[in-house]
């Protein structure tokens, strides 16, 4: 059965005595499960997954989304994030459409918060990593939201946040998003703060840099 180690104060756990790179048992996804509800952040270390293996353990937290369109892996169940050019293995340089892309990437954000269903869950696999320089930095939602004022709490409670994909990438080049990124990704609207049925636990859906205003009872209360 899979042993858990907690990896901070409020969140995430390493997972260790599980392979998943052979067929799981509801038994063991169970625990996984359960885990994944408490520290909402898991790390499997040394799993050498092919990308069919990658897709297959993630059909148990149910059915996956799609590529959007303009990324690479479009319309695949995989996302492919990388900093080389294809055309000629080199690391892209600054001005490059790929490494400005990273760069909108990189501003704090949940992932498809600017789909009208929102994802239960991202599953990253690194391939080639760099030694240095390459932190992912993860915030709990969940635990944030524990930590704010009772009066910060009411004021959020039945807000609604418009989430834009273009909110990001204005901020690093206007003209980034392709005609038909701008087409296909339109701007929806989430509850500013939701409530984890398993748990009973709230948490923010909203992440500044890809909402661009509350719908507020008053013009001053938005942002």
């Amino acid at each position: 059965m899979p042993s858990f180690e907690p990896l901070y104060r409020f969140f995430g756990a390493r997972v260790d005595d599980v392979d998943l790179t052979s067929q799981l048992v509801e038994a063991v996804f169970a625990k996984i499960w359960a885990a994944f509800e408490r520290y909402s952040l898991l790390v499997f270390s040394d799993h050498a997954l092919r990308d069919d293996q990658k897709i297959v353990f993630s059909r148990w937290l149910g059915s996956l989304g799609m590529t959007k369109v303009g990324a690479m892996g479009e319309g695949t169940e995989l996302l492919i994030l990388t900093n080389v050019d294809l055309d000629d293995g080199a690391t892209t340089p600054t001005d490059h459409r790929l490494h400005r892309t990273h760069h909108a990437n990189s501003l704090w954000h949940t992932d498809r918060s600017f789909k009208k269903n929102l994802a239960l869950a991202s599953l990253l696999s690194t391939g080639i990593v760099p030694p240095v320089g390459v932190e992912t930095e993860l915030a709990g939602m969940r635990v944030a939201y524990a930590g704010l004022d009772d009066v910060t709490k009411q004021r959020a409670e039945g807000r609604v946040a418009m989430h834009s994909f273009a909110s990001s990438r204005k901020q690093i080049d206007a003209e980034l998003m392709t005609v038909v990124e701008r087409n296909e990704i339109l701007p929806v609207s989430h509850l500013l703060v939701s409530t984890n049925p398993a748990t009973g636990e709230n948490h923010s859906t909203s992440p500044p840099m890809r909402f661009t205003s509350w719908i507020c009872r008053s013009t001053r209360e938005r942002r």
